[in-house]
């Protein structure tokens, strides 16, 4: 059966107005292969310019991979998967590029969003992508910065460098409010994420609950599942009233991770009842 149309929302992890996505995110991928082709044809023919292919290409992709957001989000989160595991080679080559090349805009998106969906499927492709870029995208203000320190805090995690995931973490977290960027929930649900690491899981759990209280946080409703999954796995036990409606919220999560998530939250509830009841 073809896919379920994508669902929108209203922050950088949740709904980037994309403009024109194609309904199947693998169709899209074979037709900009094409126009990249297309163009390319006509560029070398008219120039003779590789500089300008390759900028085209960047382009292209940058585009492309931020598009996938939307997709990303909804319903059809698995595509977004699919996108990276087909043109992880075209993605590395157009971010080498424009890093390169100081392409800051298309770097940024590059860095960022690829990381964001590379990760959740298992991908080591684009560690230190986000970090590489960082202080470009602080020169340049770049409205993605908070989600982009998002990025670079999960790869420093992955690396081991707590002390630098910790620190990206709470960059993004400050930066998350103000007026010159996109806000976004991962900086709380990475931030949260490199804290627990150190084992001070009550830090990491007022992380999430502060990223649940943020309005990025639905429609996926991220940091509203690692807060309840940290707290139960740490028996860290929150009040029923709390638990029973973040189940209800879970499971009308745009992302079919994110609801079954709300699963485990409810099987870790198994037990609780008003008296063990711990507000955090």
């Amino acid at each position: 059966p073809e896919p379920d149309e994508p669902a929108g929302g209203h922050d950088v992890l949740h709904a980037h107005p994309a403009g024109a996505v194609v309904d199947h995110l693998l169709e899209a991928s074979l037709a900009h292969r094409q126009e990249l082709r297309d163009h390319a044809e006509e560029l070398l023919a008219d120039t003779g310019g590789s500089d300008a292919t390759r900028d085209v290409h960047a382009g292209l992709f940058a585009d492309q991979i931020e598009s996938a957001l939307e997709i990303y989000t909804s319903p059809n989160e698995v595509l977004a998967y699919r996108f990276v595991d087909i043109e992880i080679a075209n993605l590395a080559a157009a971010f080498r590029w424009a890093a390169d090349m100081q392409r800051v805009d298309q770097a940024v998106r590059l860095a960022g969003f690829t990381h964001e969906y590379a990760r959740n499927h298992m991908r080591t492709e684009t560690f230190g992508w986000a970090e590489e870029v960082l202080e470009l995208a602080r020169q340049h203000q770049h409205r993605y910065l908070p989600f982009l320190l998002a990025q670079a805090c999960d790869s420093a995690l992955a690396a081991g460098r707590i002390d630098d995931a910790i620190r990206f973490g709470m960059e993004a977290i400050e930066l998350n409010d103000d007026d010159r960027y996109e806000p976004s929930s991962a900086a709380y649900i990475r931030a949260g994420f490199a804290v627990s690491s150190t084992g001070d899981i009550g830090r990491a759990v007022s992380i999430f609950r502060a990223g649940a209280e943020h309005p990025t946080d639905p429609p996926v409703f991220g940091n509203l599942a690692f807060l309840h999954i940290f707290a139960g796995l740490a028996d860290m036990r929150l009040s029923v009233e709390e638990t029973n409606d973040a189940i209800a919220r879970l499971a009308t999560s745009t992302m079919p991770t994110i609801r079954a998530a709300g699963v485990w939250v409810q099987a870790l509830s198994v037990g609780d009842d008003t008296s063990a009841g711990i507000r955090l």
